[in-house]
Formats: structure tokens, C-alpha cells, sequence
């Protein structure tokens, strides 16, 4: 018992020796200018081929973030076994072979979000063969001018347009699950061929014609969850995902907690990496 005294001392101290230090660790942050901690989180972000937005408040993928092949969506990658997501694809065939618009959006972990990839086969693939060929990212003289909306209660959350094969914007620490996102697509085609290709996809996809809007080569469509391939059939699906939403709950609060002295998001993810690494890299961690 003679030890207890002293444990708890111990204790006392290191508890004091640790506030002082993330007193200190709050003060340096807060001095560092904008660039500065942009430039930090640039070079932390890197391995993983991501980018943050401030102007945004998004995470983006950058366009050298190339993915092997069409099998699941990298971006569905951020907490796979927390996801809750849509997804619808529209197939067409321009130039000799097939071509796949993925769109995707949801909660995927602590982050809300979504995005659109261009994938291609190196031929024509029949409707009944094309669930299981494999499609591979479009090369980069092949992407498109995309621009993706998302919408919340009808309001603009964010606004990107940008030459990409796999357009995507996540915001961090926001959980939505029974309101899932709803996205405005936009595309830009090289010809009216490739463009009156596309506007078929679309109708076979059952999309409408009063639901496409077209401005010259640019064809712009809505992606709702009414359109989705996400579907709970069964209860134990229904238990499955609330689960899921759950966990995603916990887990936004958690990264709301241990960034509390905190309120900007790029002060938040400076902070949590220095203090937290490990838990910044789980977090940040959006690949394979």
C-alpha cells in the first residue's frame, strides 16, 4: 500500500507534464500561417494520392490517383465495413468499346460525400456480360470535363468542375445516415456522338428525359437515392446497417473529442496529427 501515494503522484505529474505539453502544441498551431499548415497536410496526404480543399472544406482525390480496375470504387475504401452508400452505373458504347460512368455517394466512415469515375473496356461488352468484365480507369488523354454538386435539403454543400477520370469530394466528421446526399452531374463530351451515346446510358439507367439537361456537350443529370442499389431487403440487413450507422456516429464524435481545442478543419487535422498519428492515419487512410 506504501506504493499507492506514489502512483497516484506519478500519475499527477505526468497528467500536468501532458497539459502543459498540448497547451504548447495548441500555441504552436495557432501561430502557423494558412500556407503553412496547408503545406503539412499536403505532404501527409500525399501516399495516399488525396488532397484537402480548404476553400471546399472537402477532401478530393488528385488526378494521378490512378485505381488497377473496376471492381469496388476506391473511394468506398475510406471505413469499407462502415459505408453506407448508393451507387448506380450507366453504360454506353463509344468508339469501339464499352464505357462505365460509376457514381457513388453516402457515409463512408466519419466522411459524407461521393463521387463520379470513368472506367472503359477494351471492347463492346454485351448488357449480359458487363457485371462481370472487368473495367479499368480511362487514361489520362481520355478523361472528361466533370463537375460534380452535392445537395443537402436542396442547398450547394460544395461545387467541383475538373478534368478527371475519378471526380470525388468528402467532407470529415459529418454524419448523415437516414439523409443521404443527392448529387448534380455534370459532363462535358469531346462530340455528339460520344454525348448522344451517354444520353442512351441514361435512358437505359431509367432515367427520364425531363431529368437530363443539355447545353451544347455538356449533359448535366441528378443522382438520387431513388436511383440506388442500396437497398435493405431483409431485417437483419435493416440491424446490419444501423450498425453501421452507429459505429459512424462514434466515430465522428470521437474525432470531434480529441480535436475539441479546435473548430477550423485543417487546425483539427494538424492538430490530430500531431498529437494522435496513428489515429490520423486511420482516419485519412482513403485506399485499398
Amino acid at each position: 500500500m506504501s506504493f499507492l501515494p506514489l502512483l497516484l503522484l506519478l500519475l499527477f505529474l505526468l497528467a500536468i507534464l501532458n497539459y502543459h505539453k498540448q497547451k504548447k502544441l495548441i500555441l504552436q498551431i495557432r501561430e502557423l500561417s494558412p500556407k503553412e499548415k496547408q503545406a503539412r497536410l499536403r505532404s501527409w496526404l500525399k501516399s495516399s494520392c488525396l488532397s484537402y480543399l480548404p476553400r471546399h472544406d472537402i477532401f478530393t482525390y488528385t488526378t494521378d490517383a490512378r485505381s488497377p480496375g473496376f471492381m469496388h470504387c476506391r473511394w468506398g475504401n475510406f471505413t469499407q465495413s462502415a459505408s453506407l452508400s448508393d451507387s448506380l452505373a450507366i453504360y454506353f458504347d463509344y468508339n469501339g468499346k464499352t464505357w462505365l460512368l460509376h457514381l457513388e455517394k453516402g457515409q463512408y466512415g466519419i466522411y459524407f460525400g461521393g463521387g463520379a469515375g470513368f472506367y472503359c473496356a477494351d471492347h463492346i461488352v454485351s448488357p449480359d456480360s458487363r457485371s462481370f468484365t472487368r473495367f479499368v480507369s480511362v487514361k489520362k488523354s481520355e478523361t472528361l470535363p466533370l463537375s460534380l454538386e452535392l445537395l443537402e435539403h436542396n442547398m450547394s454543400i460544395f461545387r467541383l468542375s475538373r478534368r478527371h477520370w475519378c471526380l470525388s469530394g468528402f467532407r470529415i466528421g459529418i454524419c448523415r445516415p437516414d439523409n443521404l446526399p443527392a448529387f448534380r452531374v455534370s459532363v462535358t463530351f469531346p462530340d455528339t456522338l460520344m454525348l448522344q451515346s451517354f444520353i442512351r446510358g441514361l435512358l437505359n439507367a431509367g432515367y427520364s428525359e425531363c431529368e437530363i439537361l443539355i447545353r451544347g456537350l455538356t449533359v448535366s443529370f441528378p443522382f438520387h437515392s431513388d436511383r440506388s442499389s442500396f437497398h435493405c431487403h431483409t431485417q437483419l440487413q435493416k440491424l446490419h446497417q444501423n450498425g453501421k450507422a452507429c459505429w459512424n456516429r462514434c466515430l465522428c464524435r470521437l474525432y470531434f473529442f480529441l480535436t475539441r481545442p479546435f473548430e477550423c478543419t485543417l487546425d483539427r487535422l494538424v492538430y490530430l496529427h500531431a498529437s494522435f498519428p496513428f489515429t490520423f492515419r486511420l482516419l485519412c487512410r482513403i485506399t485499398r
